[in-house]
């Protein structure tokens, strides 16, 4: 009867195996495809960042406009990856992913917006910050999509001109004399600059639209019949309200108007309604043309389909969705069965069932290993996600930080002790009171002495606690004599499924979120955490916790 119990307890240990092997091979990764299946398919540039503004996805697009390589952006600051100025003022431009995190609404740049590539070099860009929220509706990151318009503003700029000049010309023929009538040449030139207008205008594959200072349509290209039905001879005569879908507010066309007669150039999105009924989005740049005189005498929009991207944006949050919700769903499935196997293999294992041999006891300790190894898998998803979406909450209270990273000395010194190695704990006196979630410091530091003890076969490690004079807080370091790291592996060490060990060849094992979570942890508390290493010359990771009072 015990042996009976001990092959289903043995099973059932071998699927949850078999289980988390397809879970992070089969599903999670086939979702990592389709994510990155969607992303090849837009045009733009597309960064993705956490609720702490660090990015966890940059696609092809977006590596080419930075000049960052997708292994060194992950895990950066946007605002490292991402600087953006005024074109004409030169000065800084705030975050559109800080205002998309604060405000909870989409976020576009302003108009002159210059992106600076990781060269020095300069582009012209527009982009969108979209919130992405997790089924509670709460924010878990925002999606940045943004394209270099630089050919656009050179394209918008150079047509201004023109129509300034045609206007000009057109003056000046109807008050030409008859001496103008044996000037040749100068015929030759104005026709020639009309046609250079004409075949500008008529070839540019966007809609380009003119209107008189009242805003009835004098003139509509080829690209604009192509994109909404309407022929150059309907549009004429008519007011761009044609297109109106009800979908733009009353108070959106005051602003579009007040800013264009201002004379300012007006940015933003149209939901318009095509001839047939159909709806499409598009992206405008709207401007007044003025005279030599500086009085404006048309206006010009200049305007993208951008319906496919919009579609694309869609997928991108839902997908994102799909996969916290599965991960938090699978990962919740998971953790009950295996409580109740791990309960049932303990309770034989304490011959609490009768006596065993020495052959069931090895087999019934690796499956209880096995299913330990599972549990704190599934734990690091769950944690991850949570952290990831903004669901997990600090619970800082003024503490003890020496006391707590102790209780995690004494934890781990044993096992220090099994592989011949020191392990030692040095705290600077009259350190600062710092309020922190103590079981997540506790885990903080657990990731790394169980990183440290995995990849350090002679020597130890020192875990050093000193005040932080930058902050008033407190800076700890795990300082190992292990292996150590090569450079280029250094600045992608604290993104998603990061496996240590690549370099030396060795693989451990987990989940590859120890430090992912660990830095998503320190990020809540307000600190940093980063790590210094040179290959065959050990490690130390370093994390700082800020503070204001001091102890007694």
């Amino acid at each position: 009867m015990v042996t009976g119990f001990l092959v289903l307890l043995i099973s059932i240990s071998i699927y949850f195996f078999w289980v988390e092997r397809e879970l992070f091979t089969s599903t999670i990764y086939i979702e990592k495809e389709r994510f990155e299946t969607t992303l090849r398919s837009i045009g733009d540039g597309v960064i993705v960042t956490d609720t702490a503004a660090n990015i966890t996805f940059i696609n092809d697009v977006a590596v080419n406009l930075t000049g960052w390589p997708a292994s060194q952006a992950l895990g950066h600051r946007f605002s490292d990856v991402f600087r953006i100025i005024d074109e004409h003022t030169r000065t800084p431009i705030s975050s559109p992913i800080e205002a998309a995190l604060q405000t909870d609404q989409i976020k576009y740049l302003t108009n002159h917006t210059v992106l600076i590539r990781r060269d020095g070099s300069e582009i012209t860009i527009a982009d969108s910050a979209v919130p992405i929220h997790d089924k509670a509706g709460r924010i878990s990151g925002v999606v940045l999509a943004f394209r270099d318009v630089t050919q656009i503003t050179q394209t918008t700029d150079h047509l201004n001109q023109k129509v300034i000049e045609l206007s000009n010309l057109q003056r000046a023929l109807l008050n030409v004399n008859d001496d103008l009538k044996q000037d040749i040449a100068a015929r030759e030139k104005i026709e020639g600059q009309l046609r250079q207008l004409s075949t500008v205008v008529q070839q540019a594959p966007i809609s380009i639209v003119i209107t008189d200072i009242n805003g009835t349509i004098l003139y509509t290209n080829p690209f604009f019949s192509q994109v909404t039905g309407y022929l150059a001879a309907e549009a004429v005569g008519q007011n761009p309200r044609l297109l109106k879908s009800g979908e733009t507010s009353s108070e959106g066309y005051k602003e579009l108007w007040e800013t264009i007669t201002a004379g300012k150039i007006w940015e933003g999105e149209f939901h318009n309604k095509r001839k047939d009924g159909s709806l499409f989005w598009e992206h405008a740049y709207i401007s007044p043309v003025f005279n030599n005189d500086g009085k404006i005498i048309n206006f010009v929009g200049i305007k993208e389909d951008v319906t496919a991207k919009k579609q694309a944006d869609e997928e991108l949050k839902r997908l994102y969705q799909i996969k916290s919700e599965f991960t938090s769903a699978v990962s919740h499935e998971l953790r009950t069965p295996l409580a109740s196997v791990k309960e049932g293999i303990s309770l034989v294992l304490d011959e609490t069932a009768g006596p065993l041999g020495d052959n069931q006891k090895k087999y019934l300790a690796v499956a209880k290993r096995n299913i330990d190894r599972l549990h704190r898998l599934i734990n690091d998803v769950l944690d991850f996600s949570k952290l990831e979406s903004g669901r997990m909450s600090m619970n800082s209270q003024p503490g003890d930080l020496v006391k707590t990273v102790n209780d995690v000395y004494l934890f781990h010194q044993k096992l220090f002790q099994n592989k011949q190695l020191y392990l030692k704990l040095e705290a600077t006196p009259n350190l600062p009171v710092i309020a922190f979630d103590e079981d997540r410091i506790s885990q903080v530091v657990h990731n790394l002495l169980g990183n440290a003890l995995k990849f350090t076969d002679q020597g130890g490690v020192i875990i050093s606690i000193m005040p932080d004079s930058w902050n008033q807080g407190i800076k700890v370091c795990v300082a190992d004599s292990g292996l150590g790291m090569p450079a280029e592996d250094l600045p992608k060490l604290f993104g998603k499924y990061i496996q240590l060990g690549g370099a030396t060849g060795r693989h451990v094992g987990g989940t590859g979120l120890g430090l992912a979570i660990s830095k998503q942890i320190i990020e809540q508390h307000g600190g940093k955490i980063w790590v210094e290493s040179e290959l065959g010359k050990g490690s130390k990771f370093w994390f700082t916790i800020p503070g204001q009072a001091t102890k007694e």
